[in-house]
């Protein structure tokens, strides 16, 4: 039987790009979601379409690095005995995915803080480099993650390493250092393929907790939820509440496994959702509204704090706290987050340069839209 979470998103997918003013290529908008491997899911012979099978050829190389490099880190880590665990797309394939249908562009790793300049000692040591501190996430002291590369000449031989050692918090907008992985994911890890990954129910919360962070502006993310939700037995779910709760995002989890089950039609599981976490959020928008959202996003919303991710953002958590602290980050950031966008300036020249950039935002950024 064909795979309905792939036929409902290619539906959305459809329709979202049918909605737009300009003409847009199907497989190319699929493509640049990362989604066109899915597709192999409902084609019984998908090396017959040209553009497929060329989508899963260099989805199979790039993971086969991918897998090669994650499998040699977790060597060099356990010979170490360094706690760390693997998660999202590098942590999906062999279990929820076969090679080739899940496009991955990175390794994400995730150990305690302590160990961070031990696991970055390591990674030297395997010829992996830090990148330029401009195209890190924040400055040295704000940040919970930095990114490491180990270049080979050749695109498809070249690694990124995300390393975290902690967990930006979802009410804030920017970088933040002080949210630790919760201690319930060390003692439940799974192993997979040669490496250590979250239980399924916490990978799911984590990934509830990536959606957030990234303003619901990556679908392969929701996809893999999806996947991961249909696998859930009562202890999966049970622990999913509880990871979820530990990371703020109980309220936009129970809306997101409101579309998993309601447009992907998968069944329906006993997440014991706490009082409190109800809301109106899929009658706001459901898989095509987000889906259509996506699809007439610009690029620098995946990237850049706009008016609209603001909205989006505050629109998921609810409350007035959360609308405060949102805020708070865009009227008074932290002073080493504007030091660092600055470095040429003198701190009270920095903070007058993040203000008319701010004021040039709001003025050009465009109407901000609800989730």
């Amino acid at each position: 039987m064909a795979d309905r979470i792939v036929l409902r998103l290619v539906d959305a997918a459809k329709k979202a790009i049918d909605g737009l003013d300009a003409p847009t290529d199907f497989s190319e908008f699929l493509d640049r979601l990362g989604l066109l491997g899915l597709l192999a899911r409902i084609y019984p012979d998908p090396s017959r379409i040209p553009h497929l099978r060329a989508a899963l050829l260099k989805n199979k190389m790039t993971v086969s690095v991918l897998v090669a490099r994650a499998r040699e880190i977790a060597t060099a880590l356990e010979r170490r005995k360094v706690r760390h665990f693997f998660a999202k797309g590098i942590a999906l394939i062999g279990n929820v995915y076969r090679a080739g249908e899940r496009a991955v562009a990175d390794i994400d790793l995730y150990v305690v803080p302590e160990d961070r300049e031990r696991t970055i000692s390591i990674l030297e040591s395997l010829g992996f480099t830090a990148v330029p501190d401009e195209d890190q996430s924040g400055p040295p002291e704000l940040r919970s993650t930095i990114a490491l590369l180990k270049n080979a000449g050749v695109d498809i031989d070249s690694v990124v390493v995300d390393l975290h050692w902690g967990l930006n918090p979802v009410q804030k907008l920017l970088p933040r250092s002080d949210h630790e992985v919760p201690d319930c994911f060390w003692g439940q890890l799974e192993r997979v393929s040669g490496i250590s990954i979250p239980n399924t129910g916490q990978h799911a919360a984590l990934l509830v907790h990536h959606l957030v962070g990234s303003d619901l502006l990556h679908v392969r993310s929701l996809v893999d939820l999806a996947y991961l939700y249909q696998s859930f037995d009562d202890e999966h779910a049970a622990a999913f509440v509880n990871a979820c709760q530990d990371l703020s995002v109980m309220r936009p989890a129970r809306w997101l496994c409101e579309i998993i089950v309601k447009d992907f039609g998968v069944s329906e599981c006993s997440v014991g959702w706490p009082p409190g976490s109800e809301g109106d959020l899929y009658q706001k928008t459901n898989l095509d509204g987000w889906m259509a959202r996506v699809a007439r996003t610009p690029d620098r919303d995946f990237y850049e704090v706009t008016p609209a991710r603001i909205m989006r953002r505050g629109a998921l958590l609810g409350g007035l706290g959360s609308w405060f602290s949102l805020l708070s980050d865009v009227v008074l950031p932290p002073r080493e987050f504007v030091a660092w966008r600055a470095p040429a300036a003198k701190l009270p020249a920095a903070y007058v340069t993040h203000y008319v950039k701010l004021v040039r935002k709001m003025v050009g950024g465009g109407q901000a839209q609800s989730p």
